[in-house]
């Protein structure tokens, strides 16, 4: 029963009328964002922090046109991004390893732990179902005084869970300068070591994580940060619109807790960035590649096989990187004064353009030979890519 209710969850999860019917039973990004002043409420939440929206343009990257056309649409338009809040809901219940939430009236949350999308709202209450929750508040086994939960969807990526759940804590620090509250953050019930790492380097003390395994739990006062990047509805992984603020907050926290980590003494400040631990946009000819790049002073990095901080000071001190997609990359958040070069194979996208942006990074691409999901590099195009962002072999 709970298997098939999953799977009818699933399919209609496409269907825009229902994903219609469901919007009448959320609190969404645009009720929340209609209270823009300090201190406007509902019956269920009150909203107690607003920032201001920003008009965000991306440049052309560092190595010569032609680009690919989503890169193209990218520099060539304007982003709203709207003004970030953080609202704070009054017993409010969670539930599931997805942290489906409910306001005090029984709506989804769709903020809290759908990314503020009805499509990701609708995936999550298929994984509630499926694995024995039922989506409505019931008595609660547990109950919180004042928490942020970091439970939802897309958590379980290192981008993912990067931008779109630990830059939105930047709300919850301006939520505690001001209210001098110490919120419980509440973990994910999957919550893995790297996890626990980057929320020690963001400065989350442990003494305030509360670990659960999905039961049900009651919050007397949630707080729900914006997620802090633009929200589609219709496209939930378009996902690059970046909010440079909460990027900054995010880098700067990140670098000064790791201050005293020092990459691997193996590690020049020349990285070539491999995905031969993923099972996609993997480099056929690494061997090949590295055999060339090495010469020039590149040195292998596997991130997934460093400890977070360890990756934070990679990057940090790096001068050069070079790699496929993946998100392995999201550790130029934290480079200084260095030069990326994005290789892409069957598929492009624009997140390390955008994360770049505002950062002093100098972005690149270059599209190789794609092989499947897998690509084929060509180690003279990476000199002359890396020669053309006047990056002196």
């Amino acid at each position: 029963m709970q298997e098939l209710a999953g799977r009818i969850l699933r399919r209609v999860g496409g269907s825009s009328a229902v994903r219609a019917a469901l919007g009448r039973r959320t609190v969404d990004r645009e009720d929340l964002g209609r209270a823009t002043a300090d201190g406007a409420a509902d019956a269920d939440w009150t909203m107690r922090w607003t920032g201001d929206p920003q008009t965000l343009t991306y440049s052309e990257p560092a190595t010569p046109a032609p680009y690919p056309e989503k890169i193209d649409r990218r520099t060539s338009e304007s982003f709203r991004l709207p003004a970030p809040f953080l609202a704070e809901f009054t017993d409010a219940h969670l539930v599931g390893r997805r942290g489906l939430t409910m306001a005090a009236d029984g709506r989804y949350v769709t903020e809290a732990s759908a990314l503020g999308n009805t499509e990701l709202l609708v995936q999550n209450l298929a994984v509630t179902v499926a694995d024995g929750h039922a989506p409505v508040r019931r008595t609660p086994r547990r109950r919180l005084d004042c928490a942020v939960s970091l439970a939802g969807s897309w958590n379980f990526g290192y981008f993912h869970w990067t931008t779109d759940w630990l830059a939105r804590l930047d709300a919850v620090r301006r939520y505690e300068a001001d209210s001098g509250a110490e919120p419980s953050v509440l973990l994910p019930p999957d919550v893995t070591p790297w996890m626990l790492q980057s929320l020690d380097a963001a400065g989350v003390p442990e003494e305030r994580r509360v670990h659960w395994s999905g039961e049900r739990i009651g919050v007397d006062r949630l707080l729900v940060p914006s997620v802090r990047r633009v929200v589609h509805d219709d496209e939930p992984r378009d996902v690059d619109v970046l909010d440079p603020d909460a990027l900054d907050w995010l880098r700067a926290t990140m670098r000064a807790n790791t201050a005293d980590v020092d990459p691997p003494d193996d590690v020049t400040s020349r990285i070539y960035v491999s995905r031969a631990d993923a099972d996609a946009r993997r480099v056929r000819n690494e061997s090949a590649l590295m055999d060339a790049l090495s010469k020039y002073g590149f040195t292998r990095v596997v991130p997934s096989r460093l400890t977070v901080p360890e990756q934070v000071a990679t990057f940090r001190d790096a001068d050069v990187v070079v790699g496929p997609h993946g998100a392995g990359l999201t550790n130029a958040l934290y480079a200084d004064d260095a030069t990326l070069l994005e290789f892409f194979g069957d598929r492009v996208a624009t997140c390390y353009l955008t994360l770049t942006e505002n950062l002093p990074v100098t972005y690149g691409l270059l599209e190789a030979d794609p092989r499947g999901t897998d690509m084929v590099v060509s180690p003279t195009a990476v000199v002359d890519a890396l020669a053309s962002m006047g990056v002196d072999p």
